[in-house]
């Protein structure tokens, strides 16, 4: 293909559519903490939004601008999860805490450079900053305790082990005391906040307490449990005040107003103002800043309001997004609320929506050509699969899934079948030709999958190697009138997060999702597991064959790349020199080089003696995506900088930048005939670049 420069925008298609009281010396630093699900904080001046959570490629924690909705920032990319995160005081720095590692994270708010990371006692850890900003506090799992750093020198000061893991932080406004909320013991722990002696603890909960919060003016201390009650306890002499709901199911956060005056809930169903005492278990509380409102959330999606000093539920607000945190602006006039998805924006008088920041739910995980070039195949974190008219571009048929599904697919060499990969250890199959939109081909395809179906499900019957080829069989069989099929993995447990198949299309290696992190090599026609592949040590993100057959590559966020027997899955070695989570990786045609994405940059790979050849420099951030020309001269690659890219396969110097999308770039793939590339982004929009002089 020869050298071409990015010309007209051809088409957009989204593929989110495939498938059926003011108190400025009482504001304290914004923390949230919701058992290693996404969250939500706001920077002491408000002008800042953090979200936290994990997805596809990782964790990584987003600045929002509070009021354009703009990312400012983009804070790591762990594949162990962070767990918490809190603002100092001052605004000036953001600290996380690991979720799957004991590591505490310092970072700079204005740049978004990590400036140091302290060791905990344990992993699963929360943090919060006394209001003064000279001490942190963090917590961790069972066996761990409590940690009280100095916030200038990240020096310890002192520590305290529990028996029980510590769930949820909070300081008193004053800094005197220190909340603690305690799971498996069901209790409140107050610790001094000069001596950090234990003073008093608080029963009255009878499941994990999972949230603590004390009220802007320092009188009440609220608490959540997973019985599904919240708990106001006066904050002088420990008396229990009142109940303020007794729920059914899992609760999430509960906070406090501002002028103190409201309680807010939510749960996985809806978020509430208004009487109720249907909902689900607590598990973090806050108070708006004025202490007149508490905010309570839990795990069916309910944001609630209550009245702290009548109790009354005031309101509920209906959302179908499942939520992971909610937390007040320091204005008290907004409620963030947080989950994979993004964040939402809430007027807090009225309980409307006002915007969405960042939903990453319809995120583009798979573009393909058929060989063609008629059709282009699509997929989203959703699971959603779909087929686009590639001229023009416009969805034309969504495939209905079995199940829920990863995002990841493959298309077979001979554009026949369309695989994807599911949640539940499956591998769901769709026979392309019974699905094309043109009747008169629609028929003549659903006959020819009828007949191959039955045909092959007739010799598996008689020749079956295995238990699994034997069910195969019977699953062609019923799927011969439908032309979608599923079966298992063999051995492979959890879901499929690559999926390739071989250049014969005999053989399909997909897997990365389970507890061993395995890739299973089977046979596409039988089912049947050819070898299992164990080595990486956390989910696999990409698995790609040689273009002769005889060796599989796969990368993940254990931040390795691997070389296998395609044949008998024995390793082969690893990619020396590779740096940060593998995100994809692809062979040239000729077989020569190797390319990969990761969370650091992308490069260029000898790829029979692992040599770097170049290291494609230019995209801010992580890169995600990439693919060769099919004439092997150039290489694609989109990422977080919200840029596609295209280089020179041959000097790695960068011929082009193609700005267009207002997300991440996650997914690329170039027509059969080289005259068109695709892009796909984190909000599901799709387009088509002519390559054309």
């Amino acid at each position: 293909m020869r050298r071409r420069t990015a010309a007209a925008l051809m088409a957009v298609a989204l593929l989110s559519t495939i498938g059926c009281g003011d108190r400025p010396a009482d504001r304290r630093s914004g923390v949230f903490t919701s058992r290693g699900n996404p969250l939500v904080a706001y920077s002491p001046d408000g002008k800042t939004l953090a979200a936290v959570g994990w997805d596809y490629y990782g964790a990584s924690i987003r600045l929002f601008d509070a009021e354009t909705g703009e990312v400012k920032k983009t804070l790591g990319g762990d594949n162990q999860g962070v767990r918490s995160a809190a603002f100092s005081p001052d605004g000036k720095t953001l600290v996380s805490g690991g979720w799957m590692d004991n590591s505490i994270r310092i970072w700079d708010v204005q740049t978004g450079e990590l400036l140091k990371t302290l060791t905990a006692l344990s992993e699963d850890i929360v943090v919060v900053y006394s209001p003064d900003g000279k001490t942190l506090v963090s917590g961790g799992r069972l066996g761990g305790g409590l940690q009280f750093w100095d916030a200038e020198t990240w020096t310890p000061i002192a520590s305290d082990r529990y028996n029980g893991s510590i769930a949820s932080l909070a300081y008193s406004p004053d800094g005197q005391r220190l909340a603690v909320g305690l799971a498996q013991l069901s209790e409140v722990h107050l610790v001094d906040g000069v001596t950090y002696e234990r003073v008093e603890s608080l029963r009255g909960h009878l499941d994990n307490v999972v949230s603590v919060a004390y009220s802007p003016d320092g009188k009440i201390l609220a608490s959540g449990g997973s019985e599904g009650e919240i708990l106001l306890w006066d904050a002088y002499t420990g008396k229990r005040l009142k109940i303020l709901t007794k729920a059914e199911g899992s609760a999430v956060s509960v906070v406090f107003s501002p002028d103190s005056k409201t309680l807010l809930g939510e749960n996985e169903r809806n978020m509430a103002i208004k009487k109720t005492t249907s909902g689900s278990w607590v598990s973090v509380a806050y108070y708006s800043h004025d202490g007149k409102t508490l905010l309570g959330e839990n795990e069916r999606n309910n944001i609630r309001l209550w009245d702290v000093q009548t109790g009354e539920l005031i309101k509920t607000i209906q959302n179908p997004d499942a939520k992971r945190s909610v937390v007040y602006s320091p204005d008290g006039t907004t409620i963030a609320s947080g989950n994979l998805a993004g964040v939402h924006l809430w007027n807090a008088e009225t309980g409307e929506r006002i915007k969405t920041l960042g939903d990453y739910s319809h995120a583009v995980r798979f573009l393909a050509y058929s060989p063609d070039g008629d059709i282009v195949f699509a997929s989203n974190a959703q699971g959603h699969i779909g087929m686009l008219d590639a001229k023009p571009l416009k969805i034309t048929k969504p495939l209905d899934p079995l199940g829920w599904l990863t995002g990841s697919a493959a298309l077979s060499p001979d554009g026949k079948t369309l695989v994807a990969g599911a949640t539940s250890s499956e591998l769901v199959f769709w026979q392309v030709a019974a699905h094309h939109w043109d009747d008169d081909k629609r028929r003549a395809g659903r006959e020819a999958a009828k007949k191959e179906l039955l045909a092959r499900a007739k010799h598996l019957a008689l020749n079956a190697k295995s238990d699994i080829s034997r069910r195969f069989a019977v699953t062609l069989e019923d799927a011969a009138n439908r032309s979608v099929y599923r079966f298992p993995v063999g051995r492979y447990f959890g879901s499929a997060y690559c999926i390739a198949y071989s250049p014969d299309g005999k053989t399909i290696a997909a897997g990365g999702g389970g507890p061993d992190h395995e890739i299973v090599l089977s046979e596409s026609e039988t089912a049947h597991v050819k070898a299992v592949i164990k080595g990486h040590k956390e989910p696999v993100r990409f698995a790609a064959f040689s273009p002769d057959g005889k060796t599989l590559v796969s990368g993940g966020l254990d931040r390795a790349v691997r070389f296998w027997d395609a044949e008998t899955g024995a390793a082969i070695r690893d990619l020396k020199g590779h740096k940060g989570m593998a995100y994809t990786g692809a062979y040239s045609p000729d077989g020569k080089t190797l390319a990969v994405a990761s969370s650091e940059t992308a490069a260029v790979w000898d790829a029979k003696t692992g040599a770097l050849l170049h290291t494609l420099e230019g995209h801010d951030g992580a890169v995600f995506c990439l693919a060769f020309s099919p004439d092997g001269a150039e290489i694609a690659t989109g990422g977080r900088d919200k840029t596609v890219r295209r280089w020179s396969a041959k000097t790695g110097e960068l011929i082009k930048t193609l700005e267009k999308h207002a997300a991440p770039v996650t997914a690329v793939a170039y027509s059969p005939d080289g005259v068109h590339l695709l892009s796909g982004d984190a909000v599901g929009k799709i387009y088509r670049w002519s390559l054309n002089d």
